[in-house]
């Protein structure tokens, strides 16, 4: 699976969804192809014979998001998993928020508490990304445009994404684009993204909902949450974090629930 596989796979036999953990965790035939344990490519469904990646679990949908989905197409998701404050990290790491790629933290590491600190955040599945930014670019958020300036990107013409790209599209793969959430640009506004080539890619990848006004979230102590659109980002001239330090974020109450240690005094949650 490229150690693409994103954590909703951990959360399955706490959904009701052992049978399914189990099939993903052994191998897998079909014909003379044998699929190793822990799947192949997220997203790869071998036209349709890997019916694990195609399963849709209930509980990765929110009631309000209204998406049709063809039978061969893999399982979509309305939830993502907090990266933190960082534009720049949620690829490769490190991160601010409570998850990172291939680095599990502990409870203990969230000096913020675990009652105010963000884990799981909803997102639109397949909500507006703008690409072929730079990392240098992304660094400040606001001089992020509605579309990238440059007509030529770079001197190259851009790769079309993969098959079945997007915000939610696929409920196993880790990549952020389709299960992470960044906590800088106000929920419910478009993301922004370098990708040029690889959907591997770092960005502001936004939380959004179809629910009037808000979103849901759960923190990392299990609570559920409802936040207002209007939450308070901060300011977005500030340069975005790097790394996985501690320290209060710039981008208010928005971003300080983002990230894990970053030592501020709680805040409103609107405006």
């Amino acid at each position: 699976n490229h150690l693409r596989r994103s954590g909703n796979f951990d959360l399955l036999p706490h959904l009701e969804q052992s049978a399914l953990h189990d099939a993903i965790n052994s191998p897998l035939q079909f014909g003379d192809l044998i699929v190793p344990a822990g799947g192949p490519f997220p997203g790869e469904t071998l036209d349709g014979a890997y019916w694990p990646w195609l399963h849709q679990v209930p509980q990765f949908l929110c009631p309000s998001q209204d998406y049709e989905r063809e039978s061969q197409d893999p399982g979509v998701t309305n939830f993502g998993f907090c990266v933190g404050d960082n534009s720049v990290g949620p690829a490769q790491g490190p991160t601010r928020g409570m998850f990172e790629p291939l680095r599990g933290k502990s409870l203990k590491e969230v000096t913020d508490g675990t009652s105010r600190t963000l884990a799981i955040i909803e997102l639109k599945i397949g909500g507006r990304v703008i690409e072929f930014f730079t990392l240098e670019e992304l660094l400040y958020p606001s001089k992020l445009t509605e579309r990238h300036p440059d007509k030529d990107f770079q001197g190259h013409t851009p790769v079309p994404p993969p098959l079945y790209y997007g915000r939610g599209r696929r409920w196993m793969d880790g990549a952020p684009v389709y299960t992470s959430v960044v906590t800088i640009l106000a929920p419910n506004d478009d993301s922004r993204s370098n990708r040029s080539v690889h959907d591997l890619a770092d960005g502001l990848y936004n939380a959004g909902s179809y629910h009037p006004g808000s979103i849901l979230a759960a923190y990392v102590d299990g609570s559920v949450h409802v936040i207002d659109e209007n939450v308070d980002n901060g300011d977005l001239a500030f340069t975005a974090p790097s790394g996985s330090y501690g320290g209060p974020s710039p981008y208010g109450v928005w971003g300080e629930m983002g990230s894990i240690a970053g030592e501020e005094v709680g805040q409103s949650l609107t405006r």
